[in-house]
């Protein structure tokens, strides 16, 4: 029952931040259906925190992972518009974190521009 439960209210937090993130993020969940799916999970985290997709390669190598779920999350928070201590929240208390993202007041400010190269 739990199972069932912390699943269908992933999924719908998955949609509630995938709303102000874009209608090609939302096309993409929608389309593959499956937003319990850790590699879509973890691509959705990229484009949300405005990272590039092939960032999802790195979560596949020990110990880079962790540093890279470190970094999504700031990124997340920031583009959110709160602070890095809130993105170590997403990290430590993901349960109770992204639902405030998800649920609350933060709107999405989008990932700022890349530098001029």
């Amino acid at each position: 029952m739990f199972v069932f439960s912390s699943r269908e209210f992933f999924q719908l937090f998955v949609f509630q931040l995938g709303q102000p993130a874009g209608p090609g993020v939302l096309d993409l969940l929608v389309r593959v259906r499956h937003p319990d799916d850790p590699i879509v999970n973890v691509y959705f985290l990229c484009k949300v925190a405005g990272r590039p997709g092939w960032w999802l390669i790195l979560m596949f190598i020990p110990l880079v992972n962790f540093i890279v779920l470190i970094i999504l999350d700031i990124d997340i928070a920031k583009n959110f518009g709160k602070g890095a201590g809130f993105g170590i929240g997403l990290l430590l208390l993901p349960f109770i974190f992204f639902p405030i993202l998800g649920f609350g007041s933060a709107q999405y400010q989008g990932a700022p521009p890349p530098p001029p190269v």
